[in-house]
């Protein structure tokens, strides 16, 4: 008998609640759940689970460094609605191997990151595991009802965009699980962004500013699972060119070197944390200015949405391709 997997999960429990969810808020489904505030702004809350030899290698990552990524890719949640983190609650289960140390460096790993942004850590929990450590985030962010952006919003003709390359995390736990984080330059660059991802928060936060902007979410599992959550909740399809994919030059270098294909990390491998969001066509070259103007860096069109039924096509420089992509599948080894 098949296990169940993440999105049969999910599904199950969207269908039977979804008769309890009020008016006005968005449940299950999103990146964050969406709880109206006031008139004019609402609460996005999101949560998220990290679990040894799941979500990481004890031996692979310092505690400050983990610290630092649990907070990371929940604020990337809060900031790809459009919401500015305001707090976070912090659960923590912890082995007997665990030494006395391991917390302290851990949470300075965690405030490192809340510092930066002025998020303060309200309250959580902890526990004794009897095997193996486990990191639970809840993470809460306030936005302007019109700057909120969720992924129900893609309209046919939009474009499909990325910020910041993608791929580098997946390489660059590739390069921790084979010994190589000690190498030169290219596979330390490439590690670093695994160890430690840097969320978008001032980009997300402005993009939800921008009206030409409609569905948008982070690259948490890959774009070729995370793009097909956007098409199931706006009723669309896509059409993705592989060779427009943001690629950094340390990716292409140690692809080449070890001889990885650069289109799987980028499409299939996630961890990420960038954005993924869809544009009105006829206001991108706009946006595309301006944003650059702000961050001195460039936005990827890397296709557009279709109409229903077609799901996803893959395009290459020679054409349609006769396959298909999936992205990381949790459960995947039960």
């Amino acid at each position: 008998m098949r296990h169940k997997g993440e999105p049969d999960i999910i599904a199950s429990l969207a269908s039977m609640y979804k008769d309890m969810v009020p008016s006005g808020f968005t449940g299950i489904g999103d990146d964050c759940a969406v709880l109206p505030f006031s008139g004019e702004e609402s609460l996005v809350i999101t949560t998220d689970m990290l679990t040894e030899d799941s979500h990481f290698l004890r031996n692979k990552i310092s505690p400050f460094q983990l610290g630092y990524k649990s907070l990371a890719v929940n604020l990337s949640d809060v900031c790809s609605m459009g919401a500015s983190p305001v707090c976070t609650f912090l659960s923590v289960a912890l082995d007997r191997d665990a030494a006395n140390g391991w917390i302290d460096d851990f949470n300075e790993g965690y405030y490192k990151l809340s510092s930066r942004y002025n998020v303060p850590l309200l309250g959580g929990d902890t526990t004794c595991s009897p095997r193996g450590i486990t990191i639970n985030v809840t993470a809460i962010g306030k936005v302007n009802n019109k700057h909120l952006k969720l992924r129900s919003s893609a309209l046919p003709g939009d474009k499909i965009v990325v910020c910041d390359t993608l791929g580098d995390s997946a390489a660059g736990l590739k390069i921790i699980r084979s010994g190589k984080e000690n190498l030169s330059a290219p596979y330390r660059i490439l590690t670093d962004k695994h160890l430690m991802p840097a969320p978008c928060i001032e980009k997300g936060i402005w993009l939800g500013t921008r009206t030409e902007v409609h569905a948008m979410m982070d690259i948490s599992d890959g774009i070729a699972k995370d793009l097909r959550q956007i098409l199931a909740c706006s009723n669309t399809g896509a059409r993705i060119y592989t060779h427009h994919l943001p690629l950094s030059p340390e990716l292409q270098q140690v692809c080449q070197i070890e001889n990885w294909n650069p289109t799987e990390l980028a499409l299939c491998g996630g961890e990420d944390y960038s954005l993924l969001f869809t544009v009105a066509e006829a206001k991108y070259e706009t946006l595309q200015k301006t944003y650059y103007q702000k961050f001195q860096e460039p936005l990827s069109v890397i296709g557009e949405i279709t109409v229903p039924g077609k799901g996803i096509e893959w395009y290459d420089e020679q054409g349609k391709q006769n396959r298909d992509y999936m992205g990381f599948t949790h459960f995947s080894s039960l």
